[in-house]
């Protein structure tokens, strides 16, 4: 592995987050958060991750690691065995009231698409106001690289993909949640960052990453949606009579690499963190005292990686390879005219169990299942682009959800 580890040139400068995390459509601070068009309850019906959920499978078991702000103390995210670790590699950990604390309000929302669950939060259903994320019996683990000011520098992004690596096994770190993107640094094939999410998946672990929020006329991904050996996902928003369609901030691919896959993205209601930078400077994206509404491919990122964790839980045999093909498979289909933004389609994650289940069975019985198999000749995870899928960042320039781009 030693062979493999690449420098990050001095010359690469730290991005500035974007100004955009919430949506400019102002919410009534009387609203019930579930009756939401991008409320969580809305949003797990869409993907089919309540169905799940009445069958036992939510997660549990599975811990997934979120690369982002850190966490605020909130309700959703302070449940025993919730979050089973904390890093912080920014320069406010040197600081007690800052260290992995979300002074910017990304990594909180991320975390509760994610994982979040209100004490008291069905596993069947969302009682009232009671929040609960994609996988909310999953645990999560928080590795914070940006801080308050908005400053990310891709040097410390590495340091916490190889601190996942290092530390995946003790924790049960799956999924690896990674909401960031800049401009290949020299070329996809040198670049450090897809370097360090390589080294991850060949680890075991299914890296989600967001597609960015350049919109349609994107020039392609960025760093590291590019690289075929992670799960790259556009935001996608509802449409009329029950369609769905690319949300139009999303990035779009190019004939070589495009979004793998979409989820719901749009106005996407999960947990705020009071006092951060996107709760001061984004009153729009107020909804009550505990939620904040964002859009972009963030949120669409963190929404897979719930996804995946259910699967896992399901089939905790796969392997990265598996976990992908399954989700690409069984996405359903959007408008064609928008495929390079939306990839191989909405995800649904009820139907990539179910086709899960029915190839493990069907190998178990043939007693020729080794945990791979889809992993032949035209599945490598190295080479294999779906056929022109892909996605994109952290979007804006490194956050995307609304902007970690």
């Amino acid at each position: 592995m030693a062979a493999n580890r690449r420098s990050v040139p001095s010359t690469h400068r730290a991005h500035r987050v974007e100004a955009a995390l919430a949506d400019l459509i102002p919410v009534p601070r009387t609203s019930s958060h579930a009756s939401l068009p991008g409320s969580m309850s809305r949003v797990v019906d869409a993907i089919g991750a309540r169905a799940l959920w009445r069958d036992g499978i939510t997660g549990r078991g599975v811990s997934v690691a979120v690369i982002d702000t850190g966490f605020a103390a909130v309700p959703a995210l302070t449940g025993v065995g919730k979050v089973r670790a904390m890093v912080d590699l920014t320069h406010e950990g040197v600081n007690v009231d800052t260290r992995n604390v979300d002074t910017f309000g990304h990594g909180t929302h991320m975390a509760g698409i994610i994982a979040g669950r209100d004490a008291g939060a069905g596993s069947d259903a969302v009682c009232g106001d009671r929040f609960s994320g994609v996988a909310p019996e999953a645990s999560l683990v928080s590795v914070k690289v940006g801080g308050g000011d908005g400053i990310v520098r891709p040097q410390d992004v590495i340091r916490g993909i190889e601190w996942v690596v290092a530390h995946r096994r003790e924790l049960g770190i799956r999924v690896l949640s990674l909401s960031y993107s800049h401009d290949a640094f020299e070329g996809e094939r040198l670049d450090p960052v897809v370097a360090a999410v390589e080294r991850a998946w060949a680890a075991g672990i299914v890296v989600v990453v967001a597609a960015g929020n350049r919109g349609a006329t994107s020039p392609g991904l960025s760093a590291p949606a590019v690289s075929p050996m992670v799960i790259a996902v556009g935001a996608a928003a509802p449409g009329s009579l029950g369609q769905w369609t690319a949300e139009a901030s999303t990035s779009a691919g190019s004939d070589r690499r495009m979004p793998d896959l979409s989820a719901p993205g749009k106005s996407i209601v999960s947990l705020r963190s009071p006092g951060s930078y996107a709760d001061r400077e984004h009153p729009e994206g107020y909804v009550d005292q505990f939620r904040f509404k964002g859009t972009g491919s963030s949120q669409a990122a963190a929404v897979v990686a719930g996804a995946v964790a259910l699967v896992l839980d399901a089939c905790p045999d796969l392997g990265p390879d598996d976990v992908k093909a399954l989700l690409v498979r069984s996405a359903r289909p959007l408008d064609t005219l928008t495929a390079a933004q939306t990839g191989a389609g909405l995800l649904d994650v009820r139907a990539a169990v179910a086709r899960a289940r029915t190839s493990v069975a069907a190998a178990d019985k043939a007693g020729t299942w080794t945990g791979s198999t889809w992993t032949g000749s035209t599945w490598t995870g190295s080479t294999w682009t779906g056929s022109t899928w892909t996605g994109s960042t952290w979007t804006g320039s490194t956050w995307t959800g609304s902007t970690w781009t």
